[in-house]
């Protein structure tokens, strides 16, 4: 197995920096997908790693060898694109067994390994189709399969699911994320689609604007967003952001108030922790993921935070049900179960624990850590 470096990765296309300075250490073994907005930069990195771009500045390692000036086909990577690029003259023993022949790999060997990966792919009942005559999520395996027998160092993934259709990509993930586990490869995936990211990595790196934003696992990218970017960006619908200001009341007990116009300001409780006290009167974000909100009918426990709000649309998506309520400039998302007695116009109280909350400095966009969130 081997692990890929980027020390201070740049890339510029005359005065235009599109990568600005990367940083990351993948481990061997590990799943890394890459992840943010269009033109955020994440397939010119991957590409980058391939060799197929040329960097400005910094260094690339595979494997602990600097592979800058090392050519694509001579870097041990196999690379899957969102096009499937499969010979339409070939059959699918034949498309997969391609580079093999090109470098002189033995018949036998050929056979063997082609073959280990039809299987593993589940298209041995398909060797001998061509692409014509397959559906798009089999093709794409054919693309992987493609890679696989090339035993690279690194697998690298362009969206390649982006071309499918919603079930075909969910079977399709499901299959990538076995052949990790049964391969323990090093994997690094580019996509635009957040349940991709969340479901596949060990690792998701979040790009803005060729920024790396966070690297880390899904769960501490999903639950402690490193600023308002990542948390606005991961998860659908996204967190809540609401902008407010960190007071004290008349017993010394410390909350942020949310200005709201028509049914008045909110006060939720913070724990008091010397890196609250020390914003007191400073504006912040509260932060609250729409899934961490439930109906004050629902629990029963006093303890819990509330907002009074009026809800003005409800999106059923079969499994829940997707509120939404003005809330001062903003909105704010409530995803409750599919059988919420809610409608549009309904007056309700949200519950939910204050533990739940995360909050970001107003100013910079990045986290507030505390003793609650730390």
């Amino acid at each position: 197995m081997s692990g890929v470096s980027l020390r201070n990765v740049r890339k510029s296309y005359g005065n235009h920096e599109v990568i600005h300075g990367i940083d990351l250490e993948i481990d061997p073994g590990d799943f890394i997908v890459f992840v943010g907005p269009s033109g955020c930069g994440k397939s010119t990195l991957l590409r980058m790693i391939a060799g197929l771009e040329g960097i400005t500045d910094g260094t690339i390692s595979i494997e602990g060898n600097v592979v800058n000036d090392v050519p694509s086909p001579q870097r041990g990577i196999s690379m899957v694109f969102q096009s499937y690029a499969l010979y339409p003259h070939m059959t699918v023993q034949q498309n997969m067994a391609f580079g093999l022949k090109l470098r002189r790999t033995p018949i036998e060997r050929i056979k063997e390994t082609v073959g280990a990966a039809a299987k593993s792919l589940q298209l041995d009942s398909y060797i001998d189709r061509f692409p014509k005559a397959l559906s798009g999520g089999q093709r794409q395996r054919v693309a992987i399969g493609r890679a696989i027998v090339r035993e690279p160092k690194v697998f690298l993934f362009d969206e390649p699911l982006s071309n499918l259709d919603a079930a075909l990509r969910n079977q399709t993930r499901i299959e990538i994320a076995r052949l990790h586990r049964s391969m323990d490869a090093t994997m690094i995936y580019v996509t635009h689609d957040q349940i991709e990211a969340l479901t596949l990595a060990t690792k998701i790196a979040v790009l803005k604007d060729g920024v790396l934003q966070q690297f880390a696992t899904p769960d501490e990218i999903y639950n402690r967003p490193a600023n308002v970017f990542v948390a606005g960006f991961m998860g659908a619908p996204p967190m809540n952001l609401i902008d407010g200001t960190i007071e004290e009341t008349a017993d010394g007990e410390l909350h942020i108030r949310l200005a709201r116009k028509e049914l008045g300001d909110v006060l939720i409780p913070l724990k008091n922790v010397p890196e609250h006290r020390k914003r007191l009167g400073q504006p912040v974000v509260f932060g609250l993921r729409p899934e961490a909100i439930s109906l004050a009918a629902e629990s029963s426990d006093a303890s819990l935070s509330k907002i009074e709000c009026k809800i003005d649309y409800v999106e059923v998506t079969g499994a829940d049900r997707i509120t939404v309520c003005d809330f001062s400039e903003g909105r704010m998302f409530a995803r409750l179960p599919a059988g919420a007695d809610v409608s549009e116009g309904d007056q309700v109280t949200f519950h939910f624990n204050a533990d739940n909350i995360s909050l970001f400095d107003k100013d910079t966009g990045l986290r507030i850590e505390s003793a609650q969130n730390a």
